[in-house]
């Protein structure tokens, strides 16, 4: 897994447009952190009140949290990813659980074959594609994309709200 710091910020003053490229734990040369807030409003992101010591004036700096936790979840290696998307369906209580299509998943959701040919029949199965999971009605669908099945700003949220590292 992946783990999300804030470091390698390019910050500017607005003021006198001094620019540096700084990690949040270096020590900074040209700006004075002054303080560090939550925005509840704007998806975990953290804004810093800063300081430039060039002109003495004041900014504020957004760290946007969701939209790199979006991109690191949408890094993830698939199997990481499904775990994810299913560990998120295990919190929601959704059915939404996504599955390798391969033998294994047959025989551990089906306990007779008339049961596992009914779930193919009247579902978008195909064979070739990579993955499979049920719908509503606890037939097969299946798709070689999950980018088709996933939704990245609710699993965002859900990785923030429950302080995930990914």
């Amino acid at each position: 897994m992946i783990e999300i710091e804030k470091r390698d910020v390019y910050i500017m003053c607005p003021h006198c447009k001094y620019a540096e490229s700084m990690g949040v734990d270096e020590p900074r040369k040209k700006f004075e952190s002054l303080q560090n807030w939550l925005d509840e409003d704007s998806n975990g992101d953290e804004r810093s009140l800063h300081k430039c010591t060039e002109c003495d004036n004041y900014f504020v700096v957004v760290w946007d949290y969701h939209n790199a936790i979006r991109e690191a979840i949408a890094n993830l290696d698939k199997i990481d990813l499904i775990n994810l998307h299913n560990d998120y369906c295990d919190d929601i209580r959704s059915g939404d659980h996504i599955y390798n299509n391969e033998e294994d998943f047959f025989s551990e959701h089906f306990n007779t074959t008339i049961e596992a040919i009914r779930a193919v029949a009247y579902g978008q199965y195909s064979y070739s594609e990579t993955y499979v999971k049920f719908d509503g009605y606890a037939n097969l669908e299946t798709t070689s994309d999950l980018d088709n099945w996933i939704d990245f700003d609710e699993l965002t949220g859900y990785v923030i709200e429950n302080e995930i590292e990914v």
